[in-house]
């Protein structure tokens, strides 16, 4: 079982309702859509990071 919790935390991509309704401000406030999920972006290059890292046996 310890497997399984180490691999959902090294896959964790947290999103909360706070960065939902920040996004929503931001696009509602003019801002493109790139800069709105910058930092979601951001979380998923992380996850493939780790990802890759465990196909790859470097974790």
């Amino acid at each position: 079982m310890a497997q399984a919790t180490d691999l959902h935390r090294a896959f964790r991509t947290p999103i909360d309702a706070s960065r939902i309704t920040d996004i929503a401000t931001d696009l509602a406030k003019g801002q493109t859509t790139e800069r709105a999920f910058a930092e979601i972006e951001a979380d998923l290059d992380i996850l493939f990071a780790k990802w890759a890292a465990l196909i790859d046996g470097r974790v």
